[in-house]
């Protein structure tokens, strides 16, 4: 039936794309996002026609060799941005997750029913919601849909060669917009397994696609950066000298963060194995999908491995979601009315939705009110550090480095940012972490650097951030001249910056330490 004839079709889509907006559409935070480097990537490209190979933004490590693998990436989103600032950004967002989630709504309603559509994605929603930042990440989940949508209407038909021109040029952009560009190669690949799994044999099916994985691969040579930009997927981790929180494994980072969307994540993780292991006990023997079975272990896998990966599990399993719940409710279901079924699924998917424990499955606690643009007074420290001024070298932690990149750069360089793979693993292992924990360690930097200034994010939650912070309150040598509830900047008390000292010192009274 179509859509002209079942408009209920419609706006039940319509509903659930205003669901999917409301959840992941948020205020950026500049303090912690990569955002302000991305669009400092983006205007070198346009107004120096300068690609970074090195690291250009910090006085540290400048000459360090950089691959910038998402430099189309940053240069989309400068585009962007500079047709209306922040808050067009937030609406080419919208429309970026928009047809995301419509691409992958459409292969699971061509897979089920609009049904078990809505009640996968209700199923799945929290973990979408789970990375809600504007990055260029959001393209690979774009990509990721569009190759999913078109291999499952191919599955089993020919392939014609507009589709290999289109996933092709796709790939062309993925390659050099984002990391996770192999996921295109991957699914194709998982495809052509399936076609050679269905007849056990090489049919015309399963040369096509082999085709199309060797016209995907020969896109993802094609990149400024040569042979390292293809296999920075592979490479980029050999130099990480400082632990991601997005990129540690459920079961380590549960025992340090308490966060309901941990147990969530089980709880879709298990309700997907279930979906898998019920059916086959069902009456229909011709349900499995292998390209369904190959794609779910590869995800969910890379879901406990990694919890940045969260939201693309949510959107990739969504039509392995419907389809294993179509064919439950052939199998285990047919003895009830068609609309009893449609009825009571839709009323479980939303109570899934709205939480049956508040503790365990209240499942947006901390998701920001949906919002457009940036928060209010993100600038206000920039531009107390500009208006006043003040010079570096600056000192300032991982988490803000983005944050100074987009306000300060070119005038002041950082002494470091949220790059790992930009710096010596050695200098984050045996100076950036030591002289935070140490103040001997401290002093001996603080004089080779010549630090004049420090520009310090406050929620640091890192054990040594929280030292230093505590140290430098309680140093007479560093005086706090600003603070609000995201940064404080202190200035070397000195000459150079004697007036804005006098004019903004800070009191010692505005300063509480508490121990822990």
């Amino acid at each position: 039936m179509s859509w002209k004839q079942n408009p209920g079709k419609l706006v039940n889509l319509v509903l659930l794309i205003i669901l999917v907006v409301f959840v992941t559409t948020t205020k950026t935070s500049l303090f912690t996002a990569d955002l302000g480097r991305h669009l400092t990537n983006g205007e070198l490209l346009i107004s120096k026609h300068e690609l970074l190979r090195t690291n250009l933004y910090s006085y540290t490590h400048s000459n360090f060799p950089v691959i910038t693998h998402h430099w189309l990436g940053s240069l989309f989103l400068y585009v962007v941005w500079n047709f209306g600032n922040f808050n067009i950004l937030s609406l080419f967002y919208i429309l970026v997750t928009t047809s995301t989630f419509v691409f992958i709504y459409l292969t699971s309603v061509k897979n089920s029913n609009h049904v078990w559509a809505t009640v996968a994605t209700l199923l799945t929603l929290p973990l979408i919601a789970y990375r809600t930042e504007i990055r260029p990440e959001m393209f690979s989940y774009f990509f990721t849909s569009v190759f999913i949508y078109i291999l499952n209407k191919y599955r089993g038909k020919p392939i014609s060669k507009q589709i290999f021109i289109t996933l092709g040029l796709i790939q062309l952009l993925w390659i050099n917009t984002h990391i996770l560009f192999f996921v295109g190669p991957g699914l194709v690949g998982i495809y052509a397994l399936d076609a050679f799994y269905q007849h056990k044999k090489l049919t015309n099916n399963a040369k096509q696609l082999l085709l199309l994985l060797l016209t995907v691969l020969a896109a993802s040579f094609i990149t400024p950066f040569g042979l390292k930009g293809t296999f920075i997927p592979v490479n980029i981790f050999n130099n990480f000298g400082y632990r991601l929180l997005e990129n540690q494994s459920v079961w380590f980072i549960e025992k340090l963060i308490h966060n309901p969307l941990f147990s969530y994540y089980k709880i879709a993780f298990g309700v997907l194995v279930l979906s898998f292991l019920l059916n086959i006990g069902g009456k229909d023997r011709n349900w499995l999908r292998l390209d369904h079975l190959l794609i779910a272990i590869v995800i969910s896998v890379a879901g406990w491995l990694a919890i940045r990966n969260f939201a693309l599990f949510g959107y990739i399993t969504i039509p392995i979601f419907s389809y294993n719940l179509h064919y439950l409710s052939g199998s285990y279901l047919k003895s009830l009315p068609k609309k009893t079924i449609n009825i009571v699924v839709l009323i479980v998917g939303f109570v899934l939705l709205l939480g049956i424990n508040n503790k365990l499955l209240f499942i947006f606690p901390k998701t920001p009110l949906f919002g457009l643009g940036i928060h209010a007074q993100t600038n206000d420290a920039a531009n107390f550090f500009k208006d006043n001024n003040l010079k570096g070298p600056i000192f300032n932690n991982y988490d803000i480095g983005g944050y100074l990149i987009y306000h300060l750069f070119p005038q002041e360089k950082v002494f470091v940012d949220n790059r790992p793979e930009a710096y010596p693993a050695e200098f984050f292992q045996d100076v950036y972490i030591p002289m935070q924990e140490n103040n001997d360690i401290w002093e001996k930097y603080s004089k080779i650097y010549d630090f004049n200034s420090i520009f310090f994010y406050l929620r640091d939650a890192t054990p040594w951030g929280q030292n230093f912070l505590i140290q430098r309150v309680k140093d007479p040598n560093w005086v706090p001249v600003y603070a609000d509830q995201h940064s404080i900047i202190f200035l070397k008390d000195n000459e150079t910056n004697l007036e804005v000292i006098k004019k903004y010192r800070l009191p010692d009274s505005y300063f509480s330490i508490t121990s822990r």
